[in-house]
């Protein structure tokens, strides 16, 4: 062809064809049939359009798009639908995935995994500057939610007054901690437990303590509603300690005992229900029958006091205390049928 414009009706070239300068197809239908490679170069930004119909590029072995180091942008006002076996995204730098609408991820035959390879980096779901709400997990049958961690341990954490609901529903377990945690602790400004059926505290391998730490607050234990409260029970060396500091045991309404009061401590007390009790050690030897002593100095006596006098429970010395009488000099005299031995231990308990 020469130089110059020249118009072409049909052409049909065998061997390479060099065409310079603008070249305008115009035509119904364009065929490019090659039995080869076709390379098609452009000096500067270029387009395949089509004025109807989809625009198709199909490989034998694979598309190949290649933007270098500049953006590739694919735009429509419509879907954009990706269908292979397999579809991976490698990015050296980031990936960041925005809609104007739902964003849905799912499969239908597999597993959805996010963060599962081994390289430590952060995962954040939601962390946004924005009030929304975290849905994860549905309640369909036995779909379950499990949350795993290492050392770092798992944190719950709201914003400025906000609440944390755990509940199991229906028939549902909530479990706290195991048997081999070393420490469970829950904390707060007040905590409340209810139960609509049993409450049961015990421990395997420790004491149950309430109260146990040196803060001076009160403990209220069945202050409200009509109840019976039990303490304690009556299997093998079970025991119950009662001990007080200066401000006493106090007990209002009939106190019931139902086995014997002993008095172990030596020294003399009295609490603010005018209660006193304490030990005395016998000394007369005189012959059985005259068996008198008068012991002074006791706090609490009065003519009006109520005494109960009896040896030491496991004493085996013959004789046996007969009646005491409390005089207003505060003197306890005792008489004792029979021999008691000197040194024998007398307990002693006054109700004023």
């Amino acid at each position: 062809l020469g130089a110059g414009a020249t118009t072409v009706t049909a052409l049909t070239a065998s061997g390479a064809v060099d065409l310079n300068g603008d070249v305008d197809i115009d035509n119904t239908d364009t065929d490019i049939d090659s039995t080869n490679d076709i390379s098609l170069d452009a000096g500067a930004a270029s387009n395949f359009t089509t004025a109807a119909g989809a625009l198709t590029l199909d490989g034998a072995a694979g598309v190949n798009i290649v933007g270098n180091t500049a953006e590739i942008d694919v735009t429509t006002t419509g879907a954009v639908d990706i269908n292979g076996a397999d579809i991976t995204v490698d990015a050296s730098a980031e990936i960041s995935l925005d809609a104007a609408g739902v964003l849905e991820l799912n499969s239908s035959t597999g597993a959805i995994s996010i963060g599962n390879d081994a390289i430590a980096q952060n995962i954040n779901v939601g962390t946004g500057a924005a009030a929304r709400t975290i849905t994860i997990g549905n309640v369909t049958g036995a779909t379950a939610i499990n949350l795993t961690s290492g050392s770092g341990g798992i944190n719950m954490t709201t914003g400025t007054d906000g609440n944390i609901s755990i509940d199991p529903n229906g028939t549902g377990t909530l479990t706290l901690g195991s048997a081999d945690n070393t420490i469970t602790s829950l904390s707060g400004n007040a905590m409340n437990i209810d139960a609509a059926g049993a409450l049961a505290i015990n421990s395997s391998a420790g004491a149950i303590s309430i109260g146990n730490d040196a803060i001076a607050q009160d403990i209220n234990v069945g202050t409200q509603g009509e109840r019976t409260i039990t303490i304690g029970n009556t299997t093998g060396a079970t025991a119950i300690n009662l001990t007080s500091g200066s401000g006493g045991i106090n007990t209002s309404g009939d106190l019931t005992v139902g086995g014997a009061i002993n008095v172990t401590d030596a020294a003399t007390t009295r609490n603010n229900l005018g209660i006193y009790s304490g030990k005395l050690e016998w000394s007369n030897i005189a012959p059985a029958g005259t068996n008198i002593e008068t012991f002074t100095g006791i706090t609490g006596v009065t003519t009006s006091s109520v005494i109960i006098v009896t040896k030491n429970e496991g004493d085996t010395t013959s004789g046996f205390i007969e009646y005491a009488i409390c005089s207003i000099d505060g003197s306890i005299t005792i008489k004792c049928t029979g021999v008691l031995d000197a040194g024998t231990k007398i307990s002693y308990f006054i109700i004023n």
